[in-house]
């Protein structure tokens, strides 16, 4: 029997060799395409379960907000689970951070009456449990720690208007009809860190300097006070004193939001309520949180129109 030569034998292996070379490329390539099929499912359930979760934490706040309770744990009709609660948005140390920053033109209102709801879903104005107060001392706190003043035409100013009572002080009898605005007056004051700008806007200089007495819970960098034997927030000279709310509203910082507060001499009664929803699904959980403060003045009741004559439409 006659035998191959050596040569052919030797291509013969490296034929078999190249097909198990194209036969490891194949498999690596069908390998990486189920991989990556595998991924891109886990994926796309990871993100069906996040917008369940999502639409699950709403559903939370909808429901607390029109009164419903909300047990940890409560499954949709979706399959997620929904754990909602509403607390009130109390004060530390009788110093009150507004949740929100604000632009310039935004305002925050500062509530010195307690508010309840009664059982019929009314929200009603309640000084009977003590929680109405008329502080001797207020200090307003605002701007980002390390804001510059001087020579910074964003540095935010502020301007406080004060809604005060002078009906009976008695303390219920003051509050107890929110509808009947005929004895309520209001008084402003606006106050400007920057030294420059008040030559040309008449506002007043901060009566304090810097963020003194703004700590807590965070740095404040700008800060004034007002006693109640300045008499420059109208409510001060009324016997025992009659104050409502207090709007502040930031300005000229249209580049950024600033935070906002304020510090009392007395407790600060709840500002509203924070809703806090957190909805899962799956491995995705979502968390959501709301901030529902109390009714407010509309901006033009602080406001008056001067004519010469009647009025006419």
């Amino acid at each position: 029997m006659a035998r191959l030569p050596y040569k052919k034998l030797k291509q013969s292996g490296q034929a078999v060799l190249m097909i198990v070379l194209v036969l490891s490329v194949v498999l690596t390539l069908v390998v990486s395409a189920v991989t990556r099929s595998v991924v891109d499912l886990d994926i796309t359930k990871y993100d069906d379960n996040a917008i369940r979760a999502f639409d699950a934490a709403q559903a939370g706040i909808e429901r607390v907000l029109i009164g419903e309770t909300v047990p940890p744990g409560t499954t949709l009709q979706s399959g997620a689970t929904v754990t909602a609660a509403s607390t009130d948005s109390t004060t530390v140390a009788n110093m009150y951070l507004y949740p929100l920053e604000l632009y310039s033109g935004e305002s925050a209102v500062f509530w010195f009456v307690n508010h309840k709801l009664t059982a019929s879903g009314d929200l009603i104005v309640d000084c009977l449990m003590g929680g109405c107060v008329t502080p001797a001392q207020v200090r307003f706190c605002w701007g980002t720690l390390g804001t510059a003043g001087d020579g910074n035409s964003k540095a935010p100013a502020i301007e406080i208007e004060t809604y005060y009572s002078t009906s009976s002080p008695s303390p219920q009898s003051k509050y107890n009809d929110m509808y009947d605005w005929s004895t309520i007056q209001t008084k402003k004051l606006s106050i400007d860190p920057n030294t420059t700008r008040r030559l040309s806007n008449n506002f007043s200089a901060p009566a304090v300097a810097g963020g003194i007495g703004c700590a807590n819970p965070i740095n404040f960098q700008f800060s004034t006070r007002h006693d109640d034997d300045l008499g420059d927030l109208g409510y001060e000279s009324l016997p025992n004193g009659s104050l409502i709310l207090i709007r502040v509203t930031m300005l000229y910082n249209d580049d950024k939001t600033h935070p906002i507060g304020i510090r009392s001499s007395g407790s600060i009664p709840p500002q509203g309520r924070v809703i806090t929803s957190t909805g899962v699904s799956g491995d995705a959980t979502r968390k959501l949180s709301l901030y529902q403060g109390f009714p407010e003045f509309p901006f033009e009741f602080g406001s008056v129109i001067f004519s010469k004559g009647s009025i006419t439409k």
